[in-house]
């Protein structure tokens, strides 16, 4: 697992890093990028037990998304759409991305050979060395594809960062998305709910 983990962390890393490379290029004046710090890969000890990840039907009050409709990204059997407008710029066998104006998209998928993952293993498993990103907050759970789904925020002053986890048919899943601090924290969200609402899985 450790060295499964740390592959997927360098390859990680390296997707972030082209990805906002290639968004700062893309957009003058757009101030600081997003840097690729925070984004490891280890999972969490065994030690905790799994839970396991239903099938729920959203909450009448949660607000239906509209789906994103932009570039499809593609990891094996799991797939979200990027923003309107955004172009897709990195594609390997377990990370896409894509970038836009606002910031940058990564789709990471790994198999766990089997094992089943609670949602708060789901979380941790992409974190370098099992630490939290810098200026971690925890935030409500949401559905994704009809999955449970961990999220949770990070940043600093060059980045805004919404991530998104967890355990789907095998797959550990993270759905990351990272903003310029210039973009208003409701479009942040809002971008982030459009992309989760394009969630599929086989």
């Amino acid at each position: 697992m450790d060295v499964r983990g740390n592959a997927i962390a360098a390859v990680v890393s390296s997707a972030m890093a082209l990805t906002m490379a290639a968004g700062l290029s893309g957009c003058s004046g757009a101030g600081d990028g997003p840097s690729a710090s925070g984004t490891g890969g280890a999972s969490e000890s065994p030690s905790e037990s799994p839970s396991l990840t239903p099938t729920v039907e959203l909450p009448e009050s949660t607000p239906s998304a509209e789906p994103a409709s932009g570039p499809r990204l593609a990891v094996g059997e799991i797939r979200v759409n990027a923003p309107a407008r955004w172009k897709q710029d990195y594609d390997t066998v377990v990370v896409d991305g894509a970038v836009g104006r606002e910031g940058s998209l990564l789709l990471s998928v790994a198999s766990t050979s089997g094992e089943q993952l609670s949602l708060r293993q789901a979380e941790r498993y992409f974190w370098n060395r099992n630490k939290q990103p810098e200026n971690y907050e925890a935030q409500d759970g949401v559905v994704m594809g009809n999955i449970n789904a961990g999220y949770y925020t990070y940043g600093d002053s060059s980045i805004d960062a919404h991530v998104v986890t967890t355990w789907d048919a095998g797959y550990v899943v993270k759905v990351e998305l990272r903003f310029y601090p210039r973009i208003p924290q409701d479009r942040q969200r809002e971008i982030v709910e459009s992309v989760i609402a394009s969630y599929e899985s086989a």
